[in-house]
């Protein structure tokens, strides 16, 4: 049972092509976030690079809500063609690792909560 509700997702979102999504709880309030990667940098000529994800992390508020949290704050620059994102805990820190498209594999380890 039950029913779905459509919840449209902020801009910053939508910025990009998102190949690449990684729940995770960013600020430790219990709630699941989201991380969201992608682009596709070879597209037409006339059309332009569709690169403008470089990590899209969206914080859940509950109800159906997101809040985009900026790169300043969330720590993530991610450039390039995103098409996996792993996450996994080392020596009780979460690691999580980019896998790119003609690109080595990036990492980030979570440091602190997101605020």
């Amino acid at each position: 049972g039950g029913r779905w509700a459509l919840h449209p997702l902020p801009v910053m979102a939508q910025v990009a092509p998102v190949y690449a999504i990684q729940p995770l709880d960013a600020n430790g309030d219990g709630r699941m976030d989201l991380l969201l990667a992608g682009n596709y940098e070879r597209t037409r000529a006339n059309w332009g690079r569709f690169d403008g994800n470089h990590g899209v992390l969206l914080l859940n508020l509950g109800g159906g809500q997101w809040e985009y949290v900026p790169q300043y704050r969330s720590g993530f620059h991610i450039q390039g063609d995103v098409r996996n994102i792993l996450s996994f805990d080392q020596s009780g820190r979460q690691l999580l690792l980019f896998g790119q498209t003609n690109a080595p594999v990036s990492g980030y380890v979570r440091e602190q909560a997101v605020q």
